[in-house]
């Protein structure tokens, strides 16, 4: 039971990285006023720089590219590379190729920025690929960067995106604009810009203590709050955290603030300070929120390596409910196998003696955990005929949800081998993948 902010971060992980860049291209322009370090020579339109170079570019920025001699084309060729490289390498390798990025657009000129976002807005570039260039720009000029993008006509979106790039640098100017985004109704969580802005301003006011995240909290819509709650969180000082949450939960009393805002807040603080964070899981009172909750900091610790702890966690949370320990699990374990199949794989052992879950448990359990694994799945049946059973029943219909092809079968072949069942058991499993294979890969 993972907190559902996983897409989100990826989605706004380009206006992260230049948000954190942002300050680096900010110290450049205070050292070396508004003019960049170096000159534009004379500029072709058609650029220097040729596409392969431009990969490599991006590999080793600025070496190997002398920006005096660069021309807006051939920046524009570089933003192109950067969008495309994104997701080609690791989480580590691209913030490194996006740091570098943001380390050459602050050599650039004030024009030549200028230049650059006219030709992205007439090639078609999209608003998160030529953020980087609008965040160098409203870094180094934030008046003239929010006159340009009012002239734009998704002006509301370049708005916001000024608010990302100036909440470091400029947070009262960042603060106003994202106050008139909120008004006009454009500032929206499922705006990946809006809550970007968001983030950013509270991550800004985190740094500032538990006082200033508050006075924020108190200027967004209520709607907003959950999410900048869980990620805001992270930048408060150490010392703030409890007497932070204290006013949360008083917020929640007098129904301020929705109860699910405090479950998202307790998830993400299971993730930066787990200790806090079971010390004040345990002082709630028994119910749902406190399994719910108690299963989320179970699964992060585990993670953590941790497995002692994760598993006592767990046995708390199922010792809430006496005589219903398997209706806990079948409830409460479907979203982990999403997430952390070795860990759910585990729980079926905190059952007491003389307590299985059934064939029929199992099936039911698949149908939570969206897109089945029947094989991890299966490990939950103790008895060899439930497990072949199950998996009998079970294999036949994984090409309702995705088509499979030869590796798929070979990969499924050699991890039922590691099941261990032998003679009628293994006969039935591997007549049902042997059907299931034949539907599959058979031409109709």
């Amino acid at each position: 039971m993972k907190l559902p902010i996983v897409a989100v971060e990826i989605a706004v992980l380009g206006i992260a990285i230049g948000f954190i860049a942002g300050k680096t291209t900010a110290d450049r322009a205070n050292s070396h006023g508004d003019e960049a370090p170096r000159t534009i020579s004379a500029r072709r339109a058609a650029g220097t720089l040729d596409s392969g170079k431009a990969a490599y570019a991006l590999t080793s920025v600025p070496i190997g590219v002398d920006i005096s001699k660069l021309t807006a084309a051939d920046v524009l060729k570089l933003v192109k590379a950067n969008s495309e490289n994104r997701w080609g390498d690791g989480k580590l390798e691209m913030m490194r190729k996006h740091y570098e990025f943001e380390l050459m657009l602050s050599k650039l000129p004030l024009p030549m920025i200028e230049e650059v976002l006219k030709l992205s807005r007439e090639s078609g570039i999209s608003a998160n690929n030529a953020y980087p260039i609008f965040s160098a720009y409203a870094a180094r000029d934030l008046q003239k960067a929010m006159a340009w993008a009012s002239a734009q006509p998704d002006a509301e979106t370049w708005k916001l995106a000024a608010v990302n790039a100036s909440a470091r640098l400029y947070p009262i100017q960042a603060l106003e604009m994202y106050q008139q985004s909120v008004l006009s109704g454009s500032c929206k969580d499922s705006n990946a810009y809006g809550m970007g802005a968001g983030m950013a301003l509270g991550n800004q006011y985190a740094e500032q203590g538990k006082a200033a995240l508050l006075q924020f909290l108190d200027t967004v819509p209520s709607a907003s709050v959950s999410n900048l709650l869980s990620f805001s969180i992270e930048g408060l000082p150490k010392q703030d955290l409890p007497g932070f949450l204290d006013e949360i939960e008083q917020r929640v009393k007098d129904g301020k603030i929705d109860e699910r805002s405090v479950s998202r807040l307790m998830q993400r603080l299971a993730a930066i300070d787990p200790q806090l964070a079971e010390s004040r899981i345990a002082k709630m009172e028994p119910g749902l929120q406190k399994t719910s909750l108690q299963v989320s900091l179970a699964e992060t610790i585990f993670e953590q390596g941790k497995t002692d702890e994760a598993t006592e966690l767990m046995k708390s949370a199922m010792a809430q409910d006496p005589g219903k320990e398997k209706e806990f699990i079948i409830n409460q374990t479907p979203s982990i196998f999403r997430s952390n199949p070795d860990f759910a794989s585990r729980i079926s052992e905190l059952l007491p003696p003389g307590v299985e879950l059934t064939k029929e448990d199992v099936t039911v359990m698949s149908r939570k955990a969206g897109p089945p694994d029947p094989v991890t799945l299966s490990q939950l049946l103790k008895s060899p005929e439930d497990k072949a059973a199950y998996l009998a029943d079970s294999i036949p219909n994984l090409g309702t949800w995705t088509k499979l092809n030869e590796t798929d079968f070979r990969v499924l072949a050699h991890r039922l081998d590691g099941i261990g069942l032998t003679g009628d058991n293994a006969a039935r499993v591997q007549q049902a993948l042997t059907t299931a294979r034949e539907k599959a890969l058979t031409k109709h």
